[in-house]
């Protein structure tokens, strides 16, 4: 069996259309030690096919019955030879030079979490996205505060060791993935290079519309920072921080039920807050 340096892992679904330009930015690589892993969740589209037309034995592809992404990633972290392993979603695409840039930091970063900066495109503009260092805030405070974009992360195989993704959080699996990581004491290292590009388009997961998907969203993000605050012991976070960031969270799915016309559901989601006494 062939060991590689980067084993990159795409989970998708029923992205046929989108997926090449993701699949073509890692055969763009201008550092050629990698594998990617691609995880088919159960789709029925023809992504097997695009993948197929690349004809490259350094990809793999697996389909399973849908699961969801968090198990589609754990699918990957099963499959993986690489000593570092990076994400990658089936909407975005890497730089040609990020896994050059992430080998060039692995020499003096033995063991450590590697992140790059990331570019976000709406349309034909790309904005640079801001980066902890920008910050006074230290990590566990910039990833209670921001989140983090998985695919801009490099984590060594041996650090990870049998840590998978929670299945059963809807929205918030690689915040909860990536803070069950730093919390026991990984370090997390910056470089000031911008190597990701996320492709911020309509049909994204998290941009849905939808009323139920709002209210479901609102739920799992509220459930995730009670799982963060329970495994933290409360040595980073105290209680008075949570309730400050699930009122954030609810103020933010007004702000969503409102722009996108639910106002009905947004006066049900106010009263429903006052009575339980969760926004000011």
């Amino acid at each position: 069996m062939r060991s590689t340096f980067f084993s990159i892992i795409l989970p998708t679904y029923n992205r046929a259309g989108m997926i090449s330009k993701a699949i073509e930015s890692v055969i763009s690589q201008t550092f050629t030690d990698w594998e990617l892993i691609i995880v088919d969740d159960g789709g029925n589209d023809d992504t097997k096919h695009v993948v197929d037309t690349f004809n490259n034995d350094k990809i793999r592809y697996h389909w399973q019955e849908n699961s969801g992404r968090s198990a589609a990633r754990n699918v990957g972290l099963s499959m993986v030879r690489g000593k570092y392993v990076c994400f990658l979603d089936d909407d975005d695409w890497f730089l040609e030079n990020h896994l050059d840039v992430l080998f060039n930091n692995t020499v003096s970063t033995n063991n450590l979490i590697l992140k790059t900066g990331a570019l976000v495109s709406r349309g034909c503009q790309k904005v640079k996205e801001g980066l902890i260092s920008e910050t006074n805030k230290s990590v566990l405070d910039y990833l209670w505060d921001h989140g983090i974009s998985l695919f801009q992360l490099c984590i060594p195989k041996q650090v990870i060791g049998r840590l998978i993704f929670d299945r059963h959080l809807p929205y918030g699996q690689d915040l909860m993935w990536v803070m069950q990581i730093v919390i026991r004491g990984v370090e997390l290292v910056e470089i000031n290079q911008y190597t990701v590009v996320i492709n911020d388009h309509s049909s994204r997961s998290h941009n849905s519309g939808a009323e139920s998907e709002i209210l479901k969203k609102n739920k799992s993000l509220k459930l995730l920072f009670h799982q963060i605050y329970e495994f933290n012991s409360q040595k980073y976070f105290d209680e008075s921080r949570l309730r400050k960031k699930c009122k954030l969270i609810n103020y933010r799915t007004l702000k969503e039920l409102v722009k996108a016309g639910h106002l009905s559901g947004a006066v049900k989601f106010l009263v429903q807050l006052k009575k339980q006494f969760r926004i000011l």
